[in-house]
């Protein structure tokens, strides 16, 4: 059933990379085809799509069939809490740089 699942998985997301050629090119670029990052951006988020629906019915099924197994150990609980201080952190820096290079910024 996995299987099936991921090669799903792969073939939509190469059939939704490969109509990406039929749109225009990017304005930036000097040949007419579209850029890598492009691509990157989609395969990436249809990835995410797919992973977010395999999460979401494997949680429905779960909870239809009473078969809870998740367990949170004092591990898990640390990492969990670990990435949340990191991303804390990260997110107080990026915005701390964003104003002070939009405070260097001539045109605004």
């Amino acid at each position: 059933m996995a299987s099936t699942r991921y090669s799903t998985r792969w073939a939509t997301s190469s059939g939704l990379s490969a109509s990406a050629w039929r749109r225009p090119a990017d304005a930036g670029t000097l040949t007419a085809i579209p850029s890598s990052e492009t691509y990157g951006s989609l395969a990436i988020g249809v990835l995410l799509l797919f992973a977010a629906f395999e999460v979401g019915s494997s949680a429905v099924e779960k909870l239809v069939a009473g078969t809870y197994t998740a367990q949170v150990t004092p591990v898990s609980f640390i990492v969990m809490v670990g990435t949340l201080v990191v991303n804390l952190f990260v997110t107080l820096y990026e915005r701390r740089a964003g104003q002070a290079a939009q405070e260097r910024d001539p045109r605004g």
